[in-house]
């Protein structure tokens, strides 16, 4: 089943910034993934990207390893959405997402399914 889910994802096109593949995905294919894995017990490892990310990916080779093993990387923020527009055009990003509105969307979901969320990546 996760390989369907991820089938899935590929259907969305990725736009390259810096070398790091972003996916051009939207909060409801986003929410549609996450159920799917939560339905099938299968996990998905989603994480977004943004400036600060990408740049971080070129300059640390231990970070660049990590980010890699995510099956979506989505667009957080405004910065990657408009050099994409600067970058791609047309082609550009669709719809320009924030990971932390995504929760406004996600964690209803959680509630109902009895899920808890852990953060990472903080220094505190």
């Amino acid at each position: 089943m996760k390989e369907f889910i991820l089938m899935s994802v590929n259907n969305f096109n990725k736009l390259e910034f810096l070398y790091l593949k972003i996916h051009d995905i939207d909060y409801q294919a986003l929410l549609d993934i996450v159920s799917a894995s939560i339905k099938h017990n299968k996990r998905v490892l989603i994480t977004g990207a943004n400036v600060h990310t990408t740049i971080l990916n070129l300059q640390d080779n231990e970070f660049n390893n990590a980010i890699k093993k995510f099956d979506i990387i989505h667009p957080d923020g405004i910065g990657l959405y408009l050099a994409s527009k600067f970058l791609y055009g047309k082609n550009g990003l669709k719809k320009r997402i924030n990971g932390s509105d995504f929760y406004e969307y996600l964690i209803p979901i959680a509630i109902k399914n009895k899920l808890s969320f852990f953060f990472f990546g903080d220094e505190q």
